[in-house]
């Protein structure tokens, strides 16, 4: 019996959904857009000739559950200029305020010759998280009501449907999107989704304007969607300038938008836009904006400087790629001048608290000697998060051989930030770049491990806890060798150390101490020697000894600027 009262319930209220839809008649055009999985829209556009009334109709909804509300509506823009023309929240919106439920609606409008575009989304409003699923919705939206089915009975009927007169309104098939008709597009990226990188390349023969309309996400003055336009040649951000004012883009509180002009002078340019993994197109986690379709970045020009755009042009590669780096790395790549040069370095990494956790270092292959690095004095906050850093600029280098480094930590890295990631999460980590074009043939790469073991007579790297190592080696003639050792210490006493002992009379005849070290980066505690010691003819052992923390691969405080030589080496000069 309950079943079949079920069924009754069922048609009665079906026939009442039937007497409540207008009368199509037979010189009218419709264009319905539904419901369909939370945080989507259904969209379609359409065209009206002439002014002229139009109908619309159709059912949302307000659905509550753990004090969250659902909303199903439909809204209509203005394909030109994406002003919102109708919204059936504001015909609601009193029993929207006052009550839950799924409410019918009815308007007559006059309606201006042009193309709009229809909406129909259901999505959790701004204070909300959309459910991935079906199930997920019935679940933790409908189990407080009386019937477990009302929402499956009830999805065909939200909708909104427009009818207009047949010989003045048509829905259109195509994918519309506006171009003003004195303007070329020079870049489009439309309904991006998440988790996106899109890029486009193109050149500038002569200064011409630029018109840019972007829309993306911002909340609490970070940007998680956005777009970037980059000169190519010295990596800066041309685009958002200063000036340029996001402004809201409906709905959702996060949503914004810029509409913008800008004159670039000849050269490389790069667009790109960049996603997070949620609140995007086609998976709205709060109310989306009054255009969806637009989230992305255009970039238009005047019709009549599209033939001084070249759009074959590529973007540039680094000599060094140390980029996209990933948690508890340790990466490197040699490099030899033939000619002292000045180059470009990129460098993004995590610096907070005075301190650095991902960062990159470039070090003479032959001396050790760090001639460039990565510090908080040195670099600008990169976007995003606080912590994220970056250095952009010029590096001169002589002639010689060199090593690019770059380490990160446990966390808050390329593909697992742990907070809002930078502009430009693709450079995370080192590049270097030649600042003239001939000036690539002067650099070549080489392989770092041979161009380390050139030079060094013995090593001992990587010493982890609780290590006593030593190697025997032989000094073929009196002279100075270069010893370099990174050890944990301080002025008193050294914990993790190395020593020289002479083989042929048992002699200590040199050893690391605090007071003969310096600060080796990181943590104060970290030491490191850097220097000349005489040794005579003869057959030596080299020691390295550590105790029970803080040592390769197992540090309890910020490692030193080069862990990786965490112990002892013996070098020729």
């Amino acid at each position: 019996m309950k079943f079949k009262s079920l069924i009754n319930n069922r048609i009665a209220l079906f026939f009442v959904f039937l007497l409540s839809v207008p009368f199509l008649g037979a010189d009218d055009n419709l264009v319905k857009v539904e419901h369909l999985y939370p945080g989507k829209v259904d969209v379609k556009t359409f065209r009206i000739d002439k002014k002229s009334d139009v109908s619309i109709y159709g059912k949302g909804a307000k659905l509550k559950k753990r004090s969250r509300n659902i909303l199903c509506y439909g809204w209509i823009i203005d394909a030109k200029t994406g002003k919102v023309q109708w919204n059936s929240l504001k015909i609601l919106k009193n029993k929207f305020l006052n009550e839950t439920g799924i409410f019918a609606f009815e308007d007559d409008i006059a309606m201006e010759p042009g193309i709009y575009k229809a909406f129909y989304t259901a999505v959790y409003d701004n204070d909300g998280i959309v459910i991935k699923d079906l199930g997920d919705l019935v679940e933790n939206i409908f189990s407080n009501w009386d019937e477990e089915d009302v929402f499956t009975f009830h999805e065909d009927e939200l909708n909104m449907i427009i009818k207009g007169q047949k010989n003045l309104f048509q829905e259109l098939n195509e994918d519309y999107k506006y171009v003003p008709e004195s303007q070329k597009t020079v870049v489009a990226f439309y309904r991006a989704g998440e988790n996106e990188y899109l890029e486009k390349s193109f050149s500038i023969k002569t200064t011409i304007p630029l018109y840019i309309q972007s829309a993306g996400e911002k909340k609490d003055r970070k940007f998680y969607d956005y777009g970037r336009i980059y000169d190519m040649r010295n990596h800066e951000v041309v685009w958002p300038t200063k000036s340029t004012i996001f402004e809201y883009a409906g709905g959702g509180w996060k949503n914004v938008e810029a509409r913008d002009e800008i004159k670039l002078p000849a050269g490389n340019y790069s667009v790109s836009y960049i996603t997070d993994d949620s609140h995007a197109y086609n998976d709205w986690n709060v109310m989306p904006p009054n255009n969806p379709e637009a989230w992305g970045i255009q970039v238009f020009c005047e019709a009549s400087d599209i033939n001084r755009i070249d759009f074959t042009t590529a973007r540039p590669e680094p000599v060094v790629d140390l980029m996209k780096v990933g948690d508890n790395a340790i990466l490197s790549q040699g490099m030899e001048l033939k000619k002292a040069l000045e180059l470009r370095v990129i460098c993004l990494g995590e610096y907070d608290d005075g301190e650095a956790y991902d960062y990159g270092w470039i070090e003479d292959a032959r001396t050790n000697e760090i001639v460039w690095k990565f510090t908080g004095r040195n670099s600008v906050h990169a976007g995003g998060g606080d912590k994220n850093r970056k250095f952009n600029g010029i590096v001169k280098l002589p002639e010689g051989q060199y090593i690019v480094k770059y380490i990160s930590d446990g966390s808050h890295s390329y593909f697992d930030w742990n907070t809002t990631p930078p502009f430009e999460k693709e450079y995370w980590g080192i590049s270097v770049w030649p600042l003239k074009e001939n000036d690539e043939k002067y650099i070549s790469l080489i392989n770092e491990q041979k161009l380390v073991n050139e030079n060094i007579i013995v090593k001992i790297d990587r010493v982890g806890d609780h290590e006593e190592r030593h190697k025997d080696f032989t000094i073929e003639k009196d002279g100075l060798y270069g010893v370099y050792a990174i050890g944990e210490g301080d002025d008193d006493e050294m914990y993790d150390t190395g020593w020289i002992k002479r083989l042929s009379d048992g002699q200590i005849v040199w050893e690391m101490t605090g007071r003969n070290s310096e600060w080796a980066g990181g943590a104060r505690k970290n030491r490191m020697f850097n220097g000349d010691v005489f040794l005579k003819a003869g057959r030596y052992r080299l020691y390295y000894e550590t105790d029970g923390s803080h040592s390769f691969a197992d540090w309890n405080a910020t490692p030193p600027t080069n862990p990786d030589k965490y112990g002892i080496r013996i070098m020729t000069k």
